[in-house]
């Protein structure tokens, strides 16, 4: 189990490095960079929580409690259930706090996720808007047939799910990540 542990730590560092890899290669090459990403995304609502209306626009939805329409109240209550039915249902997460070495230690672990989890979720946004942004600024039609559903990506999905944005996520990688990653080879291989 400690194996299946340090595991899950290896991947949780390599899962935010790409991250921050797509994320710093947006940033590079929009023109306006960081500003760009940031001047986007809410001039087309991006940073909302939010719904798209009839017109095609995201509209902001209201904050109160109702059983018959979103609000932010219900979508955060139904959240925190689904989050905490998780945490005390799922078989991978129970035998991680079970093999920890006192009570006290698989408490500090469940409160290190918990506070960890805001932060790494809203990171995780901020790249989909961020390919949102790169590929509004750089239009592509592939991405396009991606986001529209008309095609998926080249390689089959394997572990990524079967949604738009798995695909436009592959697509970048494969696309623009590859192609940073030979300039900076270039960079480096050329003398000054």
């Amino acid at each position: 189990l400690e194996a299946v542990i340090w595991t899950d730590v290896v991947q949780s560092f390599i899962l935010t490095a790409g991250g921050l890899l797509i994320l710093g290669t947006i940033v590079w090459k929009l023109p306006g960079g960081i500003g760009q990403l940031f001047s986007t995304a809410v001039a087309d609502g991006k940073l909302l929580f939010g719904e798209a209306g009839t017109d095609g626009r995201i509209h902001a939805i209201p904050w109160g409690v109702s059983l018959t329409r979103k609000t932010f109240v219900m979508l955060l209550a139904v959240g925190v259930i689904q989050w905490l039915t998780d945490y005390v249902t799922n078989q991978e997460v129970v035998q991680r706090y079970c093999a920890a070495k006192s009570p006290k230690d698989a408490s500090r672990a469940m409160w290190i996720c918990c506070w960890s989890c805001v932060p790494t979720w809203g990171y995780f946004m901020l790249v989909g808007t961020g390919l949102y942004v790169f590929y509004k600024a750089f239009p592509d039609p592939s991405a396009a047939e991606m986001l529209t559903g008309v095609r998926k990506a080249a390689i089959a999905i394997v572990a990524m799910g079967d949604d738009a944005s798995s695909h436009l996520f592959k697509f970048f990688q494969e696309d623009e990540i590859e192609r940073v990653v030979r300039e900076i080879a270039l960079l480096g291989a050329v003398p000054p």
